[in-house]
């Protein structure tokens, strides 16, 4: 067996493993395509001699966002801590398999731990998002979130570097999966998605182009702050239109806690009860992008 053909057949036993450990979607891309993240944030800044990066999807239920409402805590697990968990078991199982096979492997955690407890600009270690992208799994929609053919945004990712060469996946170049309809951001209850904001930067030969986010306002719905965003009470917090700053964090979570110490105390501690679940998510669940879903075959995680 060629050098060439002993690449293809690692590549193709690590996504059917990646699969039978609980993955929806996979993809692969050589860290060669990360190179542009920023300084301390790339793989192989977290796992040196790395040379390819897995990353595996999980799809979210679509009722989960079309009744979010009616049950805000089904989507605080069913929507987030439990996708976390999966992905979890799937990249430590799939991070073991690749060691058995001769191959030094790294599972990044599915969930952002702020690198450098920022709380202005908070970061996770790894983005998950851009190596989607540069895996071929879909594209950024005008909030920032990932769509995928197949899920939309309503999917949740994680990585696991390694130093197996594998072949990597075409960067996607299907139809577009966001028409920038703007739903995303007229949904968005404190205004943090800045469409006046944009960023732009280029990523596996491709432009990208997403809305700037105002992240301590959008941290303050994921806390469920506002009714709004599916927290229990409702708070005077700074108007749409003017960007927090972590005063007005801090000060409106006091209000918060003020207006009803009890109440809002056990929304608190909800969120630790099932593993930690965000609040709000209505960029996600206002998201109904793209219309026409590839369909997805779960047979793929019985075969």
């Amino acid at each position: 067996m060629t050098a060439k053909e002993t690449i293809s057949k690692l590549t193709r036993e690590t996504k059917d493993a990646a699969l039978k450990f609980g993955a929806h979607l996979v993809g692969i891309t050589g860290t060669d395509r990360l190179e542009g993240a920023p300084a301390g944030f790339r793989a192989t800044d977290i796992m040196p001699g790395a040379r390819s990066v897995i990353v595996m999807a999980v799809g979210l239920p679509q009722g989960l966002s079309d009744y979010w409402k009616n049950s805000v805590w089904a989507y605080l697990y069913y929507g987030y801590a439990l996708p976390n968990k999966m992905l979890g078991y799937a990249a430590s199982n799939l991070a073991l398999w690749i060691q058995q096979h001769g191959h030094k492997s790294f599972p990044v955690v599915p969930t952002t731990f702020m690198k450098d407890c920022d709380v202005d600009d908070p970061k996770g270690e790894f983005s998950h998002k851009h190596a989607a992208f540069a895996a071929g799994l879909g594209q950024f929609g005008l909030s920032s979130l990932f769509l995928t053919p197949e899920f939309g945004s309503h999917n949740r990712f994680v990585s696991v570097f390694t130093t197996a060469e594998l072949e990597p996946d075409p960067v996607y170049s299907g139809p577009d999966l966001c028409d920038r309809c703007k739903k995303c951001i007229k949904a968005c209850p404190p205004g943090a998605l800045l469409e006046n904001e944009m960023k732009s930067f280029t990523l596996a030969g491709k432009t990208i182009e997403y809305a700037g986010i105002d992240k301590m306002a959008c941290s303050a719905a994921l806390v469920g702050l506002f009714k709004e965003a599916g927290g229990v009470l409702e708070v005077k917090v700074p108007k749409k239109g003017r960007k927090w700053n972590r005063w007005d964090f801090a000060l409106a979570k006091a209000k918060y806690f003020l207006k009803d110490p009890v109440r809002s105390t056990v929304q608190s501690e909800y969120q630790h009860v099932i593993d930690w679940g965000d609040f709000c998510g209505l960029c996600i669940h206002s998201c109904d992008r793209p219309i026409r879903k590839k369909p997805w075959d779960p047979g793929l995680l019985l075969k």
